[in-house]
């Protein structure tokens, strides 16, 4: 019965946008699928053969 008027959202605070913000990246990552992708062991053997 007391729902917000339409177009009125509930104030969130920082950390609850930050995590929403953070799935919507997540679920746009997951939707272009893994090709192309490389694990973070690989990132990180990348990083040091270019740092020599």
């Amino acid at each position: 019965m007391n729902e917000p008027a339409i177009g009125i959202t509930k104030h969130r605070g920082p950390a609850e946008a930050e995590d929403e913000w953070l799935s919507r990246l997540a679920d746009a990552a997951e939707a272009e699928g893994l090709d192309g992708s490389v694990s973070l062991e690989e990132m990180a053997a990348m990083l040091r053969a270019h740092r020599g």
